[in-house]
Parts: C-alpha cells; sequence; structure tokens
C-alpha cells in the first residue's frame, strides 16, 4: 500500500511539474511572437521615418520651389529688376541638395534623380540667361519667342517629372503605412490564437492533474 501511495505521489508531481513546464514553455512562445512582430514592426517605423518621409517631404519642397523660381523669373523680367535674379539661384542651390538627399536614401533612384536634377540645372541656366539679356535689353527679339517656347517646354517637362516622382513617394509611403497596419492585424490575430491553444492546454492538463489528485 505504502509503494502505491509513493507511486501515486511521484506521478502527480511529475504532472505538476508538466503542467508549469508547459505554461512556461507557452508563456516564452507567446513572448517570442510579440517580439518578433515588434521588431518588424519597428523596421518599417524606421524605414517610413528614416528613409521615405525624408524623400516624400524633398520631392514636395522641389516641385514647389520649381514653381516659385519661374514666377520670380516671370517678376523680374516684368519690373525689370536684375537683382531679383539672386533669389532663383537660392532656389537652385536648395533643389541640389535635396537631390542629393533623395539620392541618398534612395539609391535605386539615383539615376532618375540625376535626371531631374540635370533638367533642373538646364532650364535654370536658359531661364536666367533668358530673363537676364531681356532685363539688360540684350536679348535678340527675333530669337526671344523660341528660346522661351523653349524654356516653357523644359518648365513643363520638369514639373511633370518632379509631381510624378511625389506621387509616387507619396504611394510608397502610404503602402509602408498599410503594411504595418496589416502586420499589426496578423500579429494581434496570432496572439489570440496561441494564448487560446495555451489556454485550452493549460486548462486541459490542470484538470487532468486535479482528476489524477482525486
Amino acid at each position: 500500500m505504502q509503494g502505491k501511495r509513493q507511486t501515486a505521489g511521484v506521478s502527480i508531481r511529475l504532472k505538476i511539474l508538466g503542467l508549469a513546464l508547459g505554461l512556461s514553455i507557452g508563456f516564452m512562445a507567446l513572448l517570442g511572437v510579440a517580439m518578433m512582430a515588434l521588431r518588424s514592426t519597428n523596421e518599417g517605423l524606421s524605414q517610413m521615418q528614416g528613409t521615405y518621409y525624408p524623400v516624400l517631404v524633398a520631392a514636395q519642397a522641389n516641385r514647389e520651389a520649381i514653381e516659385r523660381m519661374a514666377e520670380t523669373f516671370n517678376t523680374a523680367v516684368t519690373i525689370g529688376e536684375l537683382d531679383s535674379l539672386s533669389v532663383t539661384k537660392q532656389y537652385l542651390q536648395d533643389m541640389e541638395k535635396r537631390f542629393k538627399e533623395q539620392s541618398k536614401l534612395l539609391p535605386e533612384k539615383a539615376a532618375d534623380i540625376g535626371k531631374m536634377a540635370s533638367d533642373t540645372q538646364s532650364y535654370y541656366d536658359a531661364a536666367f540667361g533668358l530673363a537676364e539679356s531681356l532685363i539688360q535689353g540684350k536679348a535678340d527679339m527675333s530669337k526671344v519667342a523660341g528660346i522661351a517656347a523653349e524654356n516653357s517646354q523644359k518648365l513643363q517637362s520638369l514639373t511633370s517629372a518632379l509631381t510624378q516622382f511625389q506621387k509616387q513617394r507619396e504611394k510608397d509611403f502610404t503602402s509602408l503605412v498599410n503594411q504595418a497596419d496589416e502586420r499589426t492585424g496578423r500579429t494581434v490575430s496570432l496572439l489570440w490564437v496561441v494564448g487560446g491553444i495555451l489556454l485550452i492546454g493549460g486548462l486541459s492538463w490542470a484538470i487532468w492533474t486535479a482528476n489524477g489528485i482525486s
């Protein structure tokens, strides 16, 4: 009789230890899932904050800068003030700086960004030269209309490229936000599933152990 009680006691202890071990393993698994999901979310947020958001802000600033540059050229010619043209140089320098930052953050788009930077310089040189010659009265009036039309075409093409680049970066940024939301939703669902499995398994083991004690 004593031997049977001893055997039963050992069995019960093993069951209780097994229950504690199972719950510990389950808790570690749940914690591991949560940590992996958190790491993935943090990586996505870091990418948005460190790459796509700065690129998007710079793209919007460049598009606005080219519009202000064109308006400044027109105003300077209209009022005949040569000093006004100096403002456009600052616009150009700011755009060049932002282009370099974008190329560094998005090396896979460096070729496209370089093309926009080159087109910006080309438009600036042509527009500045035309505006300066008109203000100083040195322009060849027989060629002004053709040069102005060519500059207008350059401006239109450049503005279209800058706008398209900005819209694409907006899509990229929105896509990352949506991916982060989807990952969060999948993580929550997975945690519920794992938690439910652990709960059911723990309760089943506890009932089995309690029946053994009875």
